[in-house]
């Protein structure tokens, strides 16, 4: 495989990602996950990406509603259940199930819930899983 900087792979292949296992995440900002019902696993970590990028599976598992601030770019694919959103500013409601593509800008504000599976992609890397606790490293 073709190297870059140091160690780092130019090409990642990662087979059968969307059932890759998720792990609780036990220690966050709230204003980062809310509560404690968060699951997540790194596909591509801030080292696999010279901290252009992380690329995840996240699940949740309550309906329990939350507010977030996003503090950078993400995308995801619902890969299963229900995801729930609401933007704070309009009200606007959103239910996103498999499938369904959801797009945040840094900077909203946003209620997010529901139990669901996504694939997501945020840029740039701002956070790492250490031991299933999730440090913020980049802002």
């Amino acid at each position: 495989m073709a190297k870059g900087k140091g160690d780092v792979s130019l090409m990642k292949v990662f087979r059968d990602a969307p059932n890759k296992k998720t792990f609780r995440v036990t220690q966050a900002p709230k204003e980062y996950i809310g509560d404690d019902d968060w699951y997540h696993a790194d596909v591509v970590t801030a080292s696999d990406s010279y901290g252009s990028m992380t690329v995840g599976i996240a699940e949740h598992k309550s309906d329990n509603m939350f507010l977030s601030i996003w503090r950078r770019d993400q995308i995801a694919l619902i890969l299963d259940g229900e995801m729930k959103l609401e933007d704070v500013e309009t009200g606007q409601k959103y239910s996103l199930k498999k499938g369904d593509v959801v797009m945040w800008n840094k900077g909203l504000k946003a209620m997010i819930g529901g139990h669901f599976k996504a694939f997501g992609v945020g840029t740039p890397a701002i956070r790492k899983f250490v031991n299933h606790k999730c440090y913020y490293v980049w802002e």
